[in-house]
């Protein structure tokens, strides 16, 4: 009886045991698959966050592209209305200088030895034109004394009668320009091109036109020239004679009344007076058979013989007239 015991107990637990183990092999089969699934999902939940990872980063870049662009349209149109501002403004500068120029009729005057001559005017501050285009303005009767006009555009630009003493205008195109009794005394105009510009009665005393184009200059004058300063890079027209020697201007001086026997005495010897440089040492036909014992015509010898000589055939004209 206790056989049967053990024996049905000893098979009651081995079907225990294998009922144990199935249900863990069933158990295990049943992790390993939620493992795989569960990998699974992870790895597709890895590759759905790459993927949206990806799409973020190409929105991102699109969306970078986007501002960028709108950035840079943004920054163009600042800095193109910038620059029309900048010109506008430029332009307002322009014309308000322009008009706050003073004419040289209100400039105040000194004396300069024996000739009055324009100052300029009280807290005056040269304007400055550079490269600025002033093409056909008007500046006549313009006080302009230092005033810059370096690379300015100044075809047709009328100047009459201005002030333009010890202005720069180097590179200055004042083709066809009208300089008409213009004061460039001093004036810098290095490198200008003065093609066809009208120099009538201009004052040119110690301008500088190194360099500068004065062909189909109209109305120059070798005497012009010839109180400028120039060089062999000076463009000008075969017409202007720069080849004659340069006469040196006499200064003028304010002569005392003590002194004016010895400037008489001077010019009475100055060379152009002499008997080798006169036409009037020879004979006029016109008084040759004038008597010659007249007091008009004997000298006492205290006088050189040729120089009275010039006053008594004056007078013999006077009287044979």
């Amino acid at each position: 009886m206790m056989g049967i015991l053990l024996f049905g107990s000893l098979i009651s637990f081995l079907t225990a045991l294998i009922g144990v183990l199935l249900a863990l092999r069933i158990q295990y089969r049943i992790l390993a698959e939620k493992n795989i699934e569960r990998e699974a999902w992870e790895h597709a939940q890895e590759s759905h966050q790459l993927s949206w990872e990806t799409r973020q980063k190409k929105h991102t870049l699109e969306i970078e592209q986007l501002l960028t662009w709108q950035t840079q349209e943004i920054h163009d149109e600042w800095a193109d209305w910038e620059t029309r501002n900048n010109s506008h403004a430029s332009k307002l500068r322009l014309e308000y200088t322009i008009n706050a120029l003073q004419k040289v009729e209100e400039t105040p005057l000194s004396l300069d030895g024996h000739h009055h001559v324009f100052q300029a005017p009280a807290n005056w501050q040269a304007p400055s034109f550079y490269q600025a285009d002033l093409r056909e303005r008007d500046f006549s009767h313009c006080y302009l004394g230092q005033a810059d006009f370096r690379d300015a555009q100044l075809a047709g630009a009328i100047f009459y009668m201005a002030d333009l003493r010890d202005a720069c205008l180097c590179g200055a195109n004042l083709a066809g320009a009208s300089l008409i009794g213009a004061n460039l005394t001093g004036a810098d105009l290095r490198g200008a091109n003065l093609s066809g510009a009208n120099l009538l009665v201009a004052d040119l005393r110690h301008a500088i036109l190194n360099n500068a184009n004065l062909q189909n200059v109209r109305n120059l004058t070798t005497q012009q020239i010839y109180e400028a300063t120039y060089d062999h890079t000076t463009q000008l027209d075969p017409e202007v004679d720069i080849t004659m020697a340069r006469i040196p201007a006499t200064p003028v001086k304010t002569i005392s009344p003590p002194h004016t026997d010895e400037l008489i005495q001077q010019n009475l010897e100055a060379p152009l007076l002499s008997p080798q440089a006169s036409d009037d040492n020879q004979q006029d036909p016109l008084i040759v058979d004038l008597p010659a014992d007249r007091p008009e015509n004997t000298h006492t010898g205290v006088f050189d013989t040729a120089i009275p000589r010039i006053g008594r055939n004056g007078k013999k004209r006077a009287m044979a007239g």
